[in-house]
């Protein structure tokens, strides 16, 4: 139903010059009308817009297409800069926003849920460690977390191996915990070594996926 982009319009912002992957991602970047070209082909297509701010710029710029979900990633749950710039930019808004909580304590949960004060939030599961081992996945956790805030909406992104033999099931038992959303990453060319392909699984999985979910709902 969404397509998920990651938009970063100001790398230095987002990342620090001495990461090794900051020549990479410079050398990278959309510019933003590139982005309005990707977005424009997303509508086309009958799809819905989910964006992941990297810094405020792309903030400033990605709310003005009125997407249905925004992100801010787990590692930057408690980026103050970040959290003003879209508490400021969303207002009164009907966009959800979908907060990674992978990774993440209940301390840092908390602390961004009590300043973004908005009632549309999605608090997005998942442990990334590209491809995820099925023991630091810990459902547990997850249901716990989900028991403290019944009131939000929940997701499941999954990031194990995309071809373990399990893949499609333990994605199924995240979705069983009666998680709003699922994610996952799909590719047309599966174990190919571009951006997150350890966890991009086949258009065929994902389908199967889909309609498994369709079964569950």
């Amino acid at each position: 139903d969404y397509i998920k982009y990651h938009v970063t319009l100001d790398v230095d912002e987002y990342m620090h010059i001495d990461h090794p992957g900051y020549e990479w991602a410079k050398e990278r970047i959309f510019t933003q009308e590139e982005w309005k070209e990707i977005f424009d082909l997303t509508e086309k297509h009958g799809k819905k817009l989910m964006l992941l701010f990297n810094d405020k710029r792309s903030v400033e710029f990605g709310m003005q297409f009125n997407p249905d979900l925004v992100e801010i990633h787990s590692v930057c749950l408690n980026d103050i800069n970040l959290l003003t710039s879209l508490k400021n930019t969303i207002g009164n808004k009907p966009t959800k926003i979908v907060l990674g909580v992978g990774g993440t304590d209940l301390y840092e949960i908390e602390y961004a849920i009590n300043f973004l004060e908005n009632d549309n939030i999605v608090m997005m599961h998942g442990f990334q460690n590209y491809p995820t081992e099925y023991k630091d996945i810990n459902f547990s956790k997850i249901k716990k977390i989900m028991s403290l805030y019944p009131n939000l909406d929940h997701g499941y992104a999954d990031h194990t191996a995309w071809n373990h033999e399990n893949n499609v099931f333990i994605t199924m038992m995240g979705a069983a915990l009666g998680m709003d959303y699922i994610e996952k990453h799909v590719t047309t060319d599966p174990g190919e070594g571009r951006t997150d392909w350890q966890a991009a699984i086949t258009i065929e999985d994902f389908v199967e996926i889909q309609e498994k979910i369709k079964v569950l709902s």
